[in-house]
């Protein structure tokens, strides 16, 4: 049976790893799909961006059904500058949809954690979330039900420059790129691509960037630097690796 909280304004989902704050219950939405699927996904009027980090899933077979994984962004602990990096749900067709298992909700004088959304849907109604059914399965349900064949492992997986941000672009290196730098690796990412730029202008940041991303999207894959001259080489080579 389940537990009846009052509605109250108080309610905060947080990250269950470094238990930050990540957004107030009336930014939340249940989507009841059918007679059984409930998700607990982000209001549609609510920007993605100031709650969590989209960062492209790695696992190509996964990525059919979840093209980006949600991150938490906040500190790992209280007296670290660690970042989280929690993986708090995944993000697909524009709806930002949550883990049970990877948050909880608290108020003033509570937390509330659930293994699965089925539990709570009783309890978040009375606590006075939204709630949203749909009759018909949405494209993203039709994916899960009906999934694509795998991803030919031989296959490269590029970065989609459409959706990626800013926070993930300056993620890539230790160094963080300038504006300029930025767009010219967005530019680079559509396809094959000569960046011209003067000496000591960062080109090799460039290519370091686009390794970083590649070699994340292809973890099973080998990057490749090529330089015309020997001492190039290794001078590239040490930068990158000090960089990367």
């Amino acid at each position: 049976m389940a537990t009846a909280y009052s509605p109250s304004s108080n309610w905060v989902l947080h990250c269950r790893k470094c238990r930050c704050q990540i957004v107030p219950l009336n930014s939340l939405e249940l989507t009841l799909l059918g007679s059984n699927g409930i998700h607990l996904n982000l209001r549609a009027d609510v920007d993605v961006e100031d709650v969590i980090e989209k960062v492209q899933n790695p696992d190509p077979r996964k990525r059919e059904r979840a093209p980006f994984k949600a991150i938490c962004q906040g500190r790992a602990g209280s007296f670290t500058s660690g970042k989280c990096e929690n993986s708090l749900g995944s993000y697909m067709n524009n709806t930002l949809s949550f883990s049970a298992n990877q948050v909880y909700f608290c108020n003033r004088r509570e937390e509330i954690k659930w293994k699965k959304w089925s539990e709570a849907k009783d309890s978040l109604q009375g606590m006075g979330i939204s709630v949203k059914s749909r009759s018909t399965m949405s494209d993203d349900s039709a994916i899960l039900a009906n999934p694509r064949p795998r991803v030919d492992p031989s296959r490269l997986v590029y970065c989609d420059v459409t959706l990626t941000s800013r926070n993930t672009i300056g993620k890539l290196t230790e160094d963080k790129p300038r504006e300029y730098q930025r767009s010219l690796f967005l530019k680079a990412m559509e396809g094959n691509s000569l960046v011209y730029l003067p000496t000591g202008c960062g080109k090799t940041l460039i290519a370091a960037m686009g390794i970083a991303c590649m070699r994340y999207l292809n973890s099973d894959k080998v990057a490749v630097f090529l330089a015309p001259k020997t001492p190039l080489v290794q001078q590239q080579f040490n930068y990158i690796k000090g960089k990367e």
